[in-house]
This record gives structure tokens, sequence and C-alpha cells, in this order.
């Protein structure tokens, strides 16, 4: 659980999402940009124009769960 960044190498614009599983959120968020489909329009026609190679995935932030994980994602 925690915080994943995805960032524009060229533009350095960048995508946050505090999410519970963050590989798996990684994956989904490559897996729609690269098949054109992703929900923020912004980002996916940055993604189109400059393409996968200017684009970094990171973790910046990883929480332990204290079993309540909505809010532990909200104390973010």
């Amino acid at each position: 659980m925690g915080v994943v960044l995805i960032r524009n190498l060229l533009t350095d614009k960048v995508f946050l999402t505090a999410r519970v599983d963050l590989k798996g959120t990684i994956n989904r968020q490559r897996f729609q940009l690269s098949n054109g489909i992703h929900p923020i329009l912004q980002l996916q026609a940055d993604w189109d124009e400059v393409g996968e190679n200017n684009f970094a995935f990171e973790i910046v932030a990883q929480l332990t769960s204290s079993g309540d994980q909505k809010n532990d994602l909200a104390d973010l």
C-alpha cells in the first residue's frame, strides 16, 4: 500500500495515485496507457506524443497497513 508516481521525463509532469496493490497499479497504468485507454486524457495524450520510453513509474511511499486500508490511504 502506498503512492505510485508516473513521471514524464521530458516535461517533468507527474501523476500520483494512492493504492493498496502497488505492483498491480503500475501494471494497470502501463497497460491502459499502452493500449490507449487510460482515463486521464492528458496523461494518455502525453504518452501517445512522447512514447513509453520517456516515462518513469516509481513507488514514492510505501506503508504498512494498520488493518483499515481506506483510512491508511486517506492519511496520505
